[in-house]
């Protein structure tokens, strides 16, 4: 399968995960313990107003994906956009930052509202390598989206789940 074909072999430095309404969190991969999709297809749309690179052009989707996240203390998980000061989103000129590293708590948006349609993993110039559509059915919550806190004997981890329906 064909993706940034120069780009493809880059060490993945953070996972970019893309909610419905065009916000975002970064999550350093050094946090991620677990990652598993499968059913990766491509698809590519010209239209004369697109400049015709085929790497700029193509998409890709899977048939599932299961995420796991490392967090330390239940306060990483402890989101509430509708209080925060400065949420996450497609505002410019957000003084805050939309990564765990710098914002812990903004892990919890994953629990707040289950509708996350893609996933990024973007190099250390923050640079995507691929950029992953997820299941998504729904209007503005996934309803194939699943979200366990998983407190297990090698830590605490938020586990994110997205499966299509079998046909």
């Amino acid at each position: 399968m064909l993706a940034n074909i120069e780009r493809i072999n880059s060490e993945v430095r953070f996972i970019e995960i893309v909610f419905e309404n065009c916000e975002s969190i970064e999550v350093p991969a050094d946090r991620v313990s677990d990652l598993y999709f499968e059913g990766m297809t491509t698809r590519m749309l010209y239209q004369s107003h697109l400049d015709f690179s085929i790497g700029g052009l193509l998409t890709y989707r899977c048939e599932a994906i299961r995420l796991s996240i490392d967090y330390s203390n239940d306060s990483e998980l402890s989101y509430d956009g509708y209080s925060e000061e400065y949420p996450l989103g497609m505002y410019e000129g957000i003084p805050v930052s939309n990564s765990v590293v710098n914002r812990p708590h903004v892990l919890g948006r994953i629990t707040e509202n289950y509708d996350i349609t893609h996933v990024n993993f973007v190099d250390e110039n923050k640079e995507s390598i691929l950029y992953l559509a997820v299941p998504f059915k729904g209007d503005c919550t996934n309803e194939l989206m699943s979200v366990e806190k998983d407190n297990g004997l090698f830590g605490k981890k938020l586990v994110i789940t997205i499966k299509a329906e079998s046909e």
